[in-house]
C-alpha cells in the first residue's frame, strides 16, 4: 500500500495531454488518504483542468521567473511525491527540484512503448497506486460515466468529430479554412459519414465560415458545438 498523503503533479499542454493523465489521476483519487495538487502555467486551459483533474486542487503558477519562484517557495517540502511524467522539459523538471519533494519521479520505462499513455500507466502501477491495466478501455478512465453513445444526428448515422481550431496564439497550428473546406468536401462526396466540429466561442466565426460554404443539403451532414462541457461530447 503506498504511504504517499500528498502528491503533487506538474503538468502542462492541452487536451491530449490532460487525457493520457487520467489513468494516474484515476488511481489518485481512489485513495481517499492522498491529497493532489496540479500544478500548472497552462493558463489557456483552465476550464479543462478543472473538468478532467477533479477533484485534484488545480494550482495556476505564474509563467514568469520571478514570481513563479516565489510560489514555488510555498510548497517547499510539502509534497511527498512530485510526478512529472516520462518526458518534462528542462523547466519542469527544474521546478521539480526546485519544490524538493520526499519523491520526485520522472523515469522512462524502456521495456514499454514509448507512447505517453503507457508510460503513465507504467508509472502508476511502479509507484503502487494501481495494480494493473489488463484489457483496459481508455473510456474508464474519464471522470464521467460514459453509459451511451452520444450521437448528434436523429438517424444515428456514423460521424466524424472534426476541430479547426488550436491554441490561443499559436496560428502556426492552425490549418487554412479552404483545407478544411476541402476535406469535409471530400468526407461528404465519398463517405456515408457526417460531421461534427466543435470548437471554443472564439472559434465561432471560422466554424460558421466553413459551415456556410456548402449547400443546405450538405449542411444537413453537419452539425457544430461550441464551448460543449467535454463530458457532453465525449
Amino acid at each position: 500500500m503506498t504511504t504517499f498523503k500528498k502528491i503533487g503533479i506538474l503538468w502542462g499542454g492541452g487536451l491530449g495531454d490532460l487525457l493520457v493523465l487520467r489513468p494516474f489521476l484515476k488511481a489518485v483519487h481512489a485513495k481517499p488518504e492522498i491529497d493532489s495538487y496540479l500544478l500548472t502555467t497552462a493558463t489557456h486551459s483552465t476550464e479543462l483542468f478543472e473538468e478532467l483533474c477533479s477533484p485534484s486542487k488545480v494550482i495556476l503558477l505564474k509563467r514568469e521567473g520571478r514570481h513563479i519562484l516565489r510560489q514555488i517557495r510555498n510548497w517547499y517540502g510539502f509534497f511527498d511525491l512530485v510526478y512529472l511524467g516520462p518526458y518534462p522539459t528542462f523547466k519542469t523538471r527544474l521546478l521539480g527540484d526546485l519544490i524538493a519533494p520526499g519523491k520526485l519521479w520522472c523515469r522512462i520505462n524502456h521495456t514499454k512503448s514509448a507512447f505517453l499513455l503507457e508510460q503513465i500507466c507504467s508509472d502508476t502501477i511502479a509507484l503502487g497506486l494501481a495494480d494493473g491495466y489488463n484489457n483496459r478501455v481508455f473510456s474508464t478512465f474519464l471522470p464521467w460515466n460514459i453509459s451511451r453513445t452520444a450521437n448528434p444526428f436523429e438517424n444515428y448515422e456514423k460521424f466524424i468529430v472534426l476541430h479547426p481550431g488550436a491554441k490561443e496564439k499559436w496560428e502556426t497550428t492552425c490549418w487554412p479554412i479552404e483545407n478544411w473546406k476541402r476535406l469535409i468536401q471530400r468526407i461528404l462526396e465519398e463517405t456515408t459519414f457526417s460531421i461534427t466540429i466543435v470548437g471554443t466561442v472564439k472559434e465561432a466565426s471560422k466554424i460558421q465560415m466553413i459551415c456556410n460554404s456548402f449547400s443546405a443539403s450538405d449542411r444537413q451532414r453537419i452539425k457544430s458545438y461550441l464551448s460543449r462541457p467535454l463530458k457532453d461530447i465525449a
